[in-house]
């Protein structure tokens, strides 16, 4: 059997941390260590974490940062420390199912160099006090031949903890970025891609891991969402740039279904923003127009013709102009 790092990285989460340790302890894969690392907390996350390790059948290892350094330095830190050829990550209010490791595992002890990862179906849920409640159907992702464009598309999405991934593969691309967030899962998995890495589904029919989402928490908006949504299309197109080697989606020969695809995401992320600010909508128009010269928005055939004839920026702040008349009406 081959070791299996799983690394939790926590911050102030002594109220959720028991969640993925317990996840762990009940895998049918028992060749695992596990590593959490502590992002700086100023709870009891410490003393929590260590009480739960302790009774792990599992070598363990609890890593303290002095100050909190954010996500992805989190993850490095314990990719750096990890022992184990395949890497689970996990969150620590998230969990996987019992058979989770040794399912993908199956496929990874017999998968070619040059796969980088191995991933599983995952569902969403929350917590109504302690039952569990899930969100939405299984997904089922499919990017075992897909472009590197589908780790950013939204039907294609496939979540990092939903996978394992060799650990030389990771470290080979230079591990996370925090300049990505909040596409850094993402951004990641393009570059493994671009190195000439491949990603291999494991034959289950349930899913192996469970996201857990948050129904009052706002995740894009402005100062008090988890992510701002300036940091969220820019960065996006960023991942745009990057899977096709900068150059612009109109010369890179993107078939069809990609091309309309990526068409639809760009769409949604200039109307987010103009929906934010005018002013940030327009900063990233005006981005977006000198990478992809002639995109023209997602809309219905019938409205194309519109922002082609009054060029997207002056289109896209009149619709968001129209936009907030209509809420003052609907609330005068």
């Amino acid at each position: 059997m081959s070791l299996v790092t799983v690394i939790i990285p926590v911050f102030n989460g002594a109220s959720s941390i028991h969640l993925p340790i317990a996840s762990v302890a009940a895998q049918t894969w028992r060749d695992i260590e596990v590593i959490v690392v502590d992002d700086g907390s100023t709870d009891d996350t410490a003393t929590v974490t260590a009480s739960l390790l302790a009774a792990l059948p599992f070598p363990t290892r609890l890593i303290r940062h002095a100050a909190n350094r954010k996500l992805s330095a989190t993850r490095n830190t314990g990719l750096e420390a990890a022992r184990g050829a395949w890497i689970q990550f996990l969150d620590c209010d998230d969990y996987i199912a019992p058979t989770k490791i040794a399912a993908q595992m199956a496929v990874a002890e017999q998968a070619p160099a040059q796969v980088a990862a191995v991933y599983s179906p995952f569902q969403r849920f929350h917590m109504d006090g302690a039952r569990f409640v899930q969100d939405d159907a299984v997904s089922f992702p499919d990017i075992e031949a897909a472009h590197p464009l589908a780790f950013v598309a939204r039907e294609t999405f496939v979540h990092m903890s939903a996978t394992l991934t060799r650990r030389a593969v990771l470290q080979e691309v230079g591990g996370f970025r925090q300049s990505a967030v909040p596409w850094e899962d993402d951004e990641i998995k393009i570059r493994m891609a671009l190195a000439g890495y491949t990603f291999r589904k494991a034959p289950t029919p349930e899913a192996g891991f469970f996201w857990q989402l948050y129904p009052g928490q706002t995740r894009w908006g402005g100062p008090e969402a988890r992510y701002r949504i300036v940091d969220v299309a820019f960065n996006f197109l960023a991942c745009v740039r990057l899977a096709l080697g900068g150059v612009s989606p109109a010369a890179a020969g993107l078939p069809d279904p990609v091309r309309r695809a990526l068409d639809r995401e760009l769409t949604f992320y200039l109307r987010a923003l103009y929906g934010f600010s005018r002013a940030e909508g327009a900063r990233f128009t005006a981005a977006l127009m000198d990478y992809y010269p002639g995109f023209l928005p997602a809309y219905p055939a019938r409205l194309r013709s519109l922002p082609k004839l009054l060029g997207v920026r002056r289109f896209e702040d009149m619709v968001a102009r129209l936009r907030t008349l209509r809420r003052r009406v609907r609330l005068a």
